[in-house]
């Protein structure tokens, strides 16, 4: 083995460790209560490895915070109907993503295992609307939470640059103004779309109300 494949595969096992290690406390089980809590803005997250790690790797991969966790990684594993994308870690938890939205999720606390779209997504635009809004159906387990309705409207409200792994991107930052009546429950997601590529470079999602936010960042497509 050469020394530049060994170094390949020892910045892949480290990067396997973190994921595991960073997403084993989202093991699933918790009733459908409270608040899940805030995350500050659209600074930078502070990643226990460097781009050129990333970039050594040559496989697609995404940075996932999961409410108080350490950052991870996730690996892109497939290509889903509808443009959509399968991440997943080591451990087996796995975040599909539609445009940046998760649309489902496995391994988790709380798991997002279906989303269904009454209206077109305004993140699946080439130029998102200055204001759309946005009606879902989702479904969520444990229990028998099915055909909840998801109601929000989403708002470019300008822009600003966000850093990921040492790189910085010019981004349009959008809100999304989430309400479930069900529940009583509102939440506030926010995406940083990259305008010149329609990527999602960096987004804050909250899914449920007992369950923590999401961070992704999007590390790039390798070279």
């Amino acid at each position: 083995m050469t020394t530049a494949t060994t170094a390949l595969c020892t910045r892949r096992g480290f990067l396997l460790a973190l994921a595991s290690a960073a997403l084993a406390g989202c093991a699933r089980g918790r009733p459908l209560a409270g608040t899940a809590g805030a995350v500050a803005g659209g600074g930078t997250t502070r990643y226990p490895f460097s781009r050129a790690d990333i970039e050594a790797l040559r496989v697609p991969c995404i940075g996932v915070t999961v409410g108080e966790t350490l950052p991870g990684v996730m690996f892109l594993t497939r290509y889903e109907a509808d443009h959509a994308l399968r991440w997943e870690s080591s451990n087996r938890i796995s975040l599909v993503t539609r445009r940046g939205r998760i649309v489902a999720t496995h391994g988790l606390r709380r798991d997002l295992a279906a989303t269904r779209f009454a209206t077109e997504d305004p993140l699946l635009e080439s130029a998102p609307p200055a204001r759309a809004g946005l009606t879902r159906q989702v479904d969520l387990v444990p229990g028998d939470h099915r055909d909840v309705v998801y109601r929000s409207t989403l708002e470019a409200v300008g822009e600003e640059f966000v850093t990921v792994l040492e790189r910085t991107h010019r981004t349009v930052r959008i809100t999304e103004v989430l309400t479930v009546r069900r529940w009583q429950w509102r939440a506030l997601n926010t995406y940083w779309l990259e305008p010149d590529s329609g990527t999602v470079i960096r987004s804050i999602q909250h899914l449920a109300p007992d369950s923590p936010p999401i961070v992704i960042d999007h590390f790039g497509v390798p070279a």
